[in-house]
């Protein structure tokens, strides 16, 4: 049951979290982008050899993180931790009740 709770609060959480993190996720792929192109310094680069490594693995980076807060992270994610929470709860009740009983 413990296991549960844990996964069930973890998963709440993060959807909880949503918000902020796409918000973040938004200024991380535009402050990458406006380095990246040299929009800061004036310059935008004429080629894409140009544009450092880094860069590219900090926006490859960020775009997963997007795209799993996007498809991964919703309300019936959470729903099903939170059935599968419900039952262990409840199978617990029940054999505190029966033993108990005995």
């Amino acid at each position: 049951m413990f296991t549960e709770n844990v996964n069930y609060g973890f998963r709440r959480n993060l959807l909880g979290l949503k918000p902020i993190a796409l918000g973040v996720d938004a200024i991380a792929l535009l402050l990458v982008v406006g380095v990246a192109g040299g929009s800061w310094t004036g310059q935008f680069a004429s080629t894409i050899e140009i544009v450092a490594p880094e860069w590219w693995a900090s926006l490859s980076i960020t775009a997963v993180h997007t795209l799993a807060f996007v498809v991964l992270i919703r309300a019936k994610w959470v729903r099903a931790a939170a059935e599968t929470y419900a039952r262990q709860l409840l199978a617990a009740c029940d054999s505190l009740e029966s033993a108990r009983n005995t």
